[in-house]
């Protein structure tokens, strides 16, 4: 955030020079807002954008009858003439886009989503935020701006080494002499809530963030003065640590995670993400005894419930905090990974920051051509999870005869072949119905003389049979590799 937000308290305060004219706006639309408080309309921004005298010519042109009630109230009480001065900051005699959308979102969260409309609640915000900010004490310097208002209310404006506003946080009196408060990090769009007693210590502490779950945290504080003992709670994303001090020593210490790894694969369910052909891998993968080890030699656990995956293919790993694995957040925040176990979602994860790495280093490959740096593993091929996780390539049979031959070496060696599919169109005959369709990745559970048994990574619990014959008609490709030994 560059600058601190128009109209709030802290810029009546004087940071911005608050114009006189505009003051008096504010005092003069008082009326306005005590009775269109009520009914929480709101003004249109084709009605205040453009020149006073236009403005003013398009809100007297419209019908009273018609008109919100916030506006015919203002228009018999405040004067469009003093809600334009009260918009039109930099005097210039020109409503602005940007000046609307700055008046249109005083009232809405610090860092929420943006307003297109100026409502009854925002011109109540304006109007408490102009009589609070009177005789309104600021101390500044090169970093912090601090103020006290008549009401018992503080902010402190933290800066950012240019200057713009880096943190904001604003505290007000509540019950039992204790403090409220709420602050506001926007290069990281982190909100907090606090709670200090009435000695001024923090006994509760709430961060929230959109953007980054894995910082989601409550911190609790309850403290024994008779005995000087305080017990510290923090409940993440991951997992809830409790802390019991006493004098500031550290005498007791308790972690509960909030997920079971345990290095094997479950029954899944692919969500919101297009990755497929992750999890058809995986099952295939984790149909072998081979497999399975080594899904369980790419998983390693630490003390503190963190872990780290390896790719073996690619030689990389990646390290995730119990937080980050609690928090299952995928670069695309309003896409999930799969659901039922969390050991996949650990290598969903790494193959989603290996693939992020490689849009970052602009090393994209065929298999990427769906994907994108914010949806990094929309669409690929099962046979490339197998390779980062084993380094063994496979092989692609697309003859009949070639797929048949391949499927008898699965029937007779079941535990030494991996195999997926996929299928050239849909069939409403086979499984529920829905179950076969193109475009989509399935893992090869097993082979008998007659049925294919595949497996949908949207229900991995469920084995669809197939008939053989129906199975080369309609498989695209299929693709295989025999475990090493």
């Amino acid at each position: 955030m560059s600058e601190i937000k128009k109209f709030s308290r802290e810029w009546f305060a004087g940071r911005n020079g608050m114009q006189d004219k505009q003051k008096e706006a504010a005092s003069k639309l008082k009326n306005g807002y005590e009775n269109s408080y009520a009914q929480y309309g709101f003004l249109e921004r084709n009605t205040f954008v453009g020149e006073r005298e236009e403005v003013t010519k398009n809100f007297n042109n419209r019908d009273v009858n018609s008109l919100k009630s916030e506006n015919y109230i203002i228009r018999q009480y405040g004067g469009i003439d003093n809600l334009f001065d009260l918009i039109d900051t930099d005097g210039d005699g020109v409503i602005t886009d940007q000046e609307f959308s700055e008046i249109a979102n005083v009232d809405g969260e610090e860092m929420g989503r943006v307003s297109e409309l100026f409502s009854a609640r925002d011109l109540r915000t304006i109007y408490e935020n102009a009589v609070g900010a009177e005789d309104a004490v600021v101390e500044k310097d090169d970093f912090i701006e601090h103020y006290e208002y008549k009401d018992g209310m503080s902010t402190d404006i933290f800066k950012n080494d240019e200057g713009g506003v880096a943190i904001k946080y604003t505290e007000v009196n509540a019950e039992n002499d204790e403090r409220k408060g709420t602050g506001y990090i926007y290069d990281s769009q982190i909100k907090y809530d606090v709670i200090k007693d009435s000695k001024g210590r923090i006994r509760y502490m709430a961060a929230h963030s959109d953007i980054d779950k894995s910082r989601n945290a409550v911190k609790t504080t309850e403290y024994d003065d008779e005995n000087d003992k305080r017990v510290v709670t923090l409940d993440t994303p991951g997992r809830t640590i409790v802390n019991t001090y006493a004098k500031d020593v550290i005498t007791d210490r308790t972690q509960t995670l909030k997920y079971e790894s345990d290095r094997a694969i479950g029954n899944t369910n692919q969500a919101s993400i297009g990755d497929c052909w992750i999890l058809a891998g995986v099952n295939a993968l984790n149909d072998t005894p081979k497999g399975k080890q080594i899904i369980e030699d790419s998983i390693k656990q630490h003390e503190d419930g963190s872990v780290t995956v390896t790719l073996k293919g690619v030689n990389k790993s990646y390290f995730y905090t119990p937080e980050q694995i609690g928090a299952k957040q995928y670069t695309s925040i309003n896409k999930l990974y799969s659901r039922g176990d969390i050991d996949m979602n650990l290598i969903e994860m790494a193959i989603t920051d290996y693939r992020k790495e490689k849009f970052e280093q602009n090393n994209i490959t065929s298999d990427m051509s769906l994907a994108s740096k914010d949806d990094p593993i929309n669409g690929g091929r099962p046979e490339n999870t197998v390779f980062l996780l084993t380094g063994q390539e496979f092989v692609q049979y697309s003859r009949a005869d070639k797929k048949d031959k391949i499927l008898d070496q699965k029937r007779k060696h079941d535990d030494r072949y991996v195999m997926t599919v996929d299928f050239k169109q849909p069939d409403t005959e086979i499984g529920n119905g829905e179950s076969i369709v193109s475009g989509h990745a399935y893992s090869i559970n097993r082979v008998t003389e007659d049925t294919v048994y595949v497996v949908n990574p949207w229900n991995s619990a469920e084995e669809i049979p197939y008939p053989k014959d129906k199975f080369l008609e309609n498989s695209n490709s299929v693709f295989a590799f025999k475990m090493k030994k």
